[in-house]
């Protein structure tokens, strides 16, 4: 593919209006293959951002025509502001400069996702599938992110969908935006405890002030309900129920299972949303000592 057959005068606009030159191949700059290359220029083609591996050597011929581009591009913003709206050049070139280091900022740290991204792309992924209006909501979030835990995050939800299109909402992507590092950390947390009951993925929460659910507790669960992640019945007076398939279900955690002869299981007392389903697939999976014995006493008990 090259970048000429979506050009506009030998560019292409960026997610935010500006002109990125792509008249080359952009695999053969990059030198990716596979479904690194195809997610690249998916990328190239929908929303027009070149994807800027940090290669120091490779790269600084073109950084040299960065900057001259730069600072003809800051002239010519302060000419046209001080014609159209009156404010002194000196003044206008000052506005234009932070918008454009604003602009590269965002830059940065889109490739910076995207670098991570290419890492954990699986050899059968899809990224050509990929929505072009997703697309360009992930990259929208995308510019504002700086921390390096949230990049990451970000960078799983983009591999992901990149491996299985479809697999992260928008409404996903939009909680995602909002949510910090100290949420990311609290949900992280309450992973620890999600088991594979029959079909789905969910937390187990029974009784949060048992030792065995150390590092949570009635806030933290509170505050991931309240955002959307999961739903929490904080007075337990209900227990969440997953249906099963011809009246079994499968209970499995840390590579341990248990069938149950049921309709349906009791999973305690909280659920994942849509979104918690979804964003549970970009947590790294951790296991706490003894709650398979935990959990399966709980539903034993209950089952009974």
């Amino acid at each position: 593919m090259t970048a000429n057959s979506a050009s506009e005068s030998n560019g292409m606009k960026d997610s935010e209006g500006g002109l990125v030159d792509l008249n080359f191949e952009v695999s053969d700059v990059l030198g990716l293959k596979g479904p690194a290359e195809a997610l690249v220029e998916k990328i190239a083609d929908g929303i027009g951002h070149l994807y800027e591996p940090i290669h120091r050597e490779r790269m600084a011929v073109a950084r040299v025509e960065e900057k001259k581009l730069e600072a003809r591009g800051i002239d010519e913003i302060a000419q046209l502001a001080e014609k159209e709206i009156g404010i002194s050049k000196r003044r206008a070139k000052k506005l234009a400069g932070s918008m454009l280091a604003e602009r590269k900022i965002k830059k940065e740290n889109r490739d910076d996702v995207i670098e991570r991204s290419l890492e954990m792309l699986e050899d059968n992924s899809s990224p050509e599938e990929i929505d072009d209006s997703w697309l360009f909501e992930f990259f929208d979030h995308v510019g504002s992110v700086t921390s390096d835990e949230m990049k990451h995050a970000w960078s799983r939800v983009l591999s992901g969908e990149a491996n299985r299109p479809g697999s992260f909402s928008k409404r996903t992507l939009h909680t995602l935006s909002t949510m910090s590092k100290g949420d990311a950390e609290i949900f992280r947390r309450a992973c620890k405890y999600v088991a594979s009951v029959g079909e789905d993925y969910q937390p187990i929460i029974t009784d949060i002030t048992l030792d065995i659910y150390t590092n949570l507790s009635y806030d933290m669960l509170s505050h991931i309900d309240s955002i959307g992640l999961v739903n929490y019945d904080r007075g337990g007076f209900r227990s969440f129920y997953i249906i099963g398939e011809d009246g079994k279900v499968v209970f499995e955690y840390d590579g341990r299972a248990k069938v149950y002869e049921e309709e349906k299981l009791p999973v305690g007392n909280a659920l994942f949303t849509k979104t918690g389903t979804e964003l549970f697939e970009i947590v790294e999976r951790n296991h706490v000592e003894g709650f398979y014995k935990h959990a399966t006493e709980y539903i034993d008990k209950k089952v009974e």
